[in-house]
């Protein structure tokens, strides 16, 4: 499973992708996503590999995904929010040190995230209404899923 690490610039996700991986953010690939292996320790693998002795043996893990931190003045916040669209949990950091409102943050990253989904459902909304517009097979199909998102935007 891919579990991303977003949040605000200077927020302390980096560190907390070190702690989980072990792994040393590489400052060069600060505008970038970086990912790393956490293993997840579990006591009962070892009682499981002394009763059935494999050749093999393999712990769970997670890829741990380090993304670029969001400016608080949304300067290219949909970029980097795209590259967190392929992890399966996101882990939310937000700065409660140095007098930060971490309510405040949470709340606008929130926002933040929100807009973004309702960017890819304005696209989707659009070429749906493109492919309505030409004889297609599935056109019944794609007027229902139409008809579902449209009172979302509203």
């Amino acid at each position: 499973m891919k579990i991303g690490i977003v949040g605000y610039q200077g927020s302390g996700k980096s560190g907390l992708f070190h702690w989980l991986t072990g792994q040393a953010p590489d400052p060069s690939l600060a505008h970038t996503t970086q990912s790393a292996m956490a293993t997840i320790p579990d006591p009962r693998v070892g009682q499981l590999v002394e009763i059935y002795k494999p050749k093999k043996i393999t712990q769970a893990a997670l890829e741990i995904v380090d993304t670029p931190g969001l400016s608080r003045t949304h300067e290219g916040s949909a970029q980097k929010l795209a590259m967190i669209r392929e992890a399966g949990a996101l882990v939310v950091v937000v700065a409660a040190f140095g007098g930060n409102d971490a309510a405040a943050d949470l709340r606008n990253f929130d926002d933040d995230l929100l807009i973004a989904d309702l960017d890819i459902l304005s696209g989707r909304v659009e070429r749906l209404k493109d492919q309505l517009r030409k004889p297609r097979a599935n056109k019944e199909k794609d007027q229902e899923e139409l008809d579902l998102l449209t009172p979302l935007l509203a």
